[in-house]
């Protein structure tokens, strides 16, 4: 059975998806339930490092309105410990703060994220806002395992030298003094989860030291103990997120899913935004700033949204 009134406001958020809907001839009507799709007991997080800047609304209300079709469960993370609820974000979508200082420490957001499900929920599935996110593409994926980006190797001898020569990254020293602090974790994690660092993440010798932490989703089942392991590395010091993010996912889920990343590290044209999105699980930044990015967001979209229509229809 369709779903006819899928937001509680019918408002605003509608609209949005129905003029999107409408170029194909279809209407919200035409949608399959959320109970069909795999996104149903995913709970979605999305992240809105804005440090300090006051939230933006028109960032705020397009994204929710493209999510809720496949998500019944979003939360919209806001920088800073103390704020205000937006007025315009509607009762159905769950709104916290969270310091995660410029974006360095995103791990606490990570944790407050799978703090908030309830008794169905299969997994949480965190993002930035700056992304496009290929859900056609996840629907292939596990949901019992945790997704996450590839990780660097490194030695862990040549992390803690000076120089760290055959490791070069720019977090290792000031301003967040990464291998300092990443030794200062290490030595104080307890002896069977530095043994399951040997296993899963090939410490120290060729250690996967660090991976992107802009997106990752972490099923119910291991979230007790990454909430444990986090809380462990956030109480011990301010180890830099793509550290920490890294250390627990190697302590929690030796069986983990390496996600196909689309991040544009050089061409941030509108061209490669829509390259990526074709064959990767996530685009990297797409910038809401940037009108021509936001356009490409909502196009994919669209598509995303289509093709649900088409396949319900078949």
């Amino acid at each position: 059975m369709a779903i006819h009134h899928f937001y509680t406001d019918g408002s605003f958020y509608t609209s949005l998806v129905e003029q999107s809907l409408n170029k194909k001839g279809y209407s919200i009507s035409d949608l399959p339930p959320k109970s069909a799709l795999w996104t149903d007991k995913i709970h979605l997080c999305i992240n809105l490092n804005l440090n300090g800047i006051k939230p933006s609304k028109a960032v705020i209300e397009t994204q929710v309105s493209y999510y809720f079709p496949f998500f019944k469960n979003i939360t919209v993370i806001l920088n800073g410990d103390n704020f205000i609820r937006p007025d315009y974000v509607p009762e159905f979508v769950d709104v916290i703060s969270c310091d995660s200082y410029y974006g360095w420490y995103q791990h606490k957001c990570i944790r407050s994220c799978i703090q908030r499900g309830s008794d169905d929920t299969e997994g949480f599935l965190y993002i930035a806002d700056d992304m496009f996110i290929n859900l056609t593409k996840m629907a292939e994926l596990p949901t019992t395992k945790l997704w996450t980006i590839g990780s660097r190797v490194c030695s862990y001898s040549s992390i803690q030298t000076p120089g760290h020569e055959g490791c070069e990254w720019y977090w290792w020293d000031a301003p967040t003094y990464g291998a300092k602090n990443l030794d200062i974790v290490i030595k104080s994690l307890p002896a069977k989860w530095k043994e399951q660092l040997v296993k899963t993440a090939g410490f120290p010798d060729h250690f996967k030291a660090y991976c992107i932490s802009d997106i990752i989703y972490i099923p119910q089942a291991l979230v007790m103990n990454m909430t444990h392991v986090l809380d462990h590395i956030i109480n011990t010091t301010e180890l830099f997120c793509e550290l920490a993010t890294n250390l627990a996912m190697h302590i929690v889920a030796p069986d983990r899913i390496t996600l196909l990343d689309g991040y544009l590290w050089d061409d941030k044209s509108v061209a490669a935004i829509k390259e990526m999105a074709t064959t990767a699980h996530f685009v990297h930044p797409v910038k809401f700033g940037i009108r021509e990015q936001r356009d490409i967001w909502i196009q994919n979209m669209e598509k995303q949204l289509f093709n649900l229509i088409d396949m319900s229809i078949s």
